[in-house]
């Protein structure tokens, strides 16, 4: 879309996939090194369109048939090339080049590690690597849900890895990091670095937040910064920083979107307010999850305080013509 004094005009549309109408797009982002739209669909498939034309450079299925795929993030895969991306389904995690050859696959419950030949960060043979990790537990972790770069593996930082190659991957239980330096086939390294215990589980992860930390989005409606240099991330008993183990309430029927820059955070959500007389949700169960008619801003520097809660108006009926 191109801006003309504050309103916004369509410059092209395309259908991301051929198939079923059901087969929808519900995951998009932007290639930060090629002019290409990332597309993740309902179906399981991942479809690469150039931009702005939206014509179609790649296509192929990448997680089983009618598997959603619940979040993507750009990853270099242990490579320092940013043209691939990371995806994850609740039982899988894949990354795949731009054109859509296969790097690196995760199954935490089969314990499987698959790789191409030709990958960069992963030498293992393309039918897959037995590993073993005695701390990590896949049932601590869950179903997976949500997935981002560690913003210390980046060459922006100082950590001596690859650009991108340690990635978090949130669950419905808890959290782990992947090192994909880890991967090789002459010795059985195990990728998976930390795991993290989270109350509520992992809703949603995203890196860039100054100071190198990661913030997550927990199933109850919480944030917190997990810092991947401390015990259990700097949010439990050992941790030894007091701000990253309290967190922050911020949408108490849970978190739908999460966004951050710099030292902001910026989250939207559902709310789960009481009915009270005379209110148009009196009638509605108390536990009933509603929109959050709020968009809210915290500040990492004071602990996640709130700065702002910008009211947004939510439409409580749509016109007919």
């Amino acid at each position: 879309m191109y801006s003309n004094l504050g309103y916004y005009s369509e410059v092209n549309r395309a259908p991301a996939y051929s198939g079923r109408v059901s087969d929808t797009v519900i995951k998009v982002i932007f290639d930060d090194q090629k002019e290409v739209i990332w597309c993740g669909l309902t179906n399981g498939t991942i479809a690469t369109l150039e931009c702005p034309s939206l014509r179609t450079y790649s296509r192929w299925h990448a997680h089983p048939l009618n598997t959603p795929i619940l979040d993507m993030c750009l990853a270099g895969g242990g490579g320092g090339s940013r043209s691939s991306a990371f995806s994850v389904s609740p039982d899988l995690a894949v990354l795949h080049s731009v054109g859509g050859s296969r790097l690196f696959r995760f199954d935490p419950y089969s314990l499987k590690l698959r790789g191409s030949s030709n990958s960069p960060s992963s030498k293992s043979s393309s039918s897959g690597s037995s590993f073993s990790n005695s701390s990590f537990n896949a049932s601590t972790l869950g179903a997976l849900t949500t997935c981002c770069v560690d913003p210390r593996s980046l060459s922006s930082h100082d950590a001596p890895t690859s650009s991108g190659s340690k990635i978090f991957l949130g669950g419905s239980r808890g959290g782990i990091l992947l090192d994909l330096n880890r991967a090789s086939s002459e010795f059985l390294y195990d990728v998976v670095e930390s795991s993290y215990d989270i109350s509520g589980g992992v809703s949603l992860a995203r890196g860039g937040v100054n100071g190198g930390v990661i913030a997550i989005a927990s199933g109850s409606g919480w944030i917190h910064l997990l810092d991947t240099r401390e015990p259990n991330g700097g949010m439990g008993p050992g941790s030894e920083s007091g701000i990253r183990s309290q967190g922050t309430l911020a949408h108490g029927g849970g978190i739908s979107s999460l966004a951050v820059q710099g030292d902001y955070v910026i989250s939207s959500g559902f709310t789960t307010k009481g009915a009270s007389n005379g209110s148009l949700t009196s009638s509605l169960p108390s536990s009933l999850a509603l929109p959050d008619s709020n968009i809210k801003i915290f500040d990492i520097r004071l602990g996640l305080k709130l700065l702002h809660s910008v009211p947004i108006p939510v439409p409580v009926s749509v016109p007919v013509s």
